[in-house]
């Protein structure tokens, strides 16, 4: 997804957190990159505060944000690569890796 310096701040974070979090991000159409033209700045804290708000739980909740992953090697797969980011010079400002789901059989 590219955004550029004239969107709007509350529309664009809206689509993009329902672009990256909705389904756990295991839908074929979710994002696995945002380009910010001109900058990263003036997004992230909006960012930030919409995904600290995501309520994950098991998924079976009417007040649930973000579900499981589909399984404990789906979990391990992201960590991998969220890891593999880090050691290749990003900054992880929000680490959800160690967010603990209850009430499930196979999602991690």
């Amino acid at each position: 997804m590219v955004i550029m310096p004239d969107a709007d701040v509350d529309t664009t974070v809206k689509a993009l957190a329902g672009a990256a979090f909705g389904a756990a991000g295991q839908r074929c159409m979710a994002i696995s990159a945002a380009v910010f033209v001109g900058g990263f700045e003036r997004w992230k804290q909006p960012l930030l505060d919409v995904a600290r708000g995501l309520k994950v739980t098991a998924g079976f909740e009417p007040s649930c944000d973000v579900g499981p992953l589909i399984s404990p090697e789906s979990k391990a797969r992201c960590e991998r690569l969220i890891q593999a980011g880090i050691d290749q010079g990003a900054t992880c400002v929000l680490d959800g890796r160690h967010v603990k789901v209850g009430q499930t059989r196979l999602g991690a």
